[in-house]
């Protein structure tokens, strides 16, 4: 019996968690809705760390090369 080297290329999704503090007048609704851009800017200028959630899951594999050893 032989061995082969299988390569692939995975696309991983990969869920993450922030808090964030926003003023008394944010409408989470309408932000969720339509500005997802402006709750990114707040996590970025806010600098704050999020957590990876142990959610990860493999949404694509695409073999990219086979060979033998």
């Amino acid at each position: 019996m032989k061995k082969i080297t299988v390569t692939t290329q995975q696309t991983i999704l990969q869920g993450w968690e922030y808090e964030i503090e926003v003023p008394d007048d944010f409408n989470i609704k309408h932000h969720l809705d339509f500005d997802q851009d402006r709750i990114f800017e707040i996590i970025n200028k806010s600098g704050v760390e999020g957590h990876c959630l142990d959610d990860d899951f493999i949404e694509e594999v695409e073999l990219i090369d086979v060979c033998e050893d």
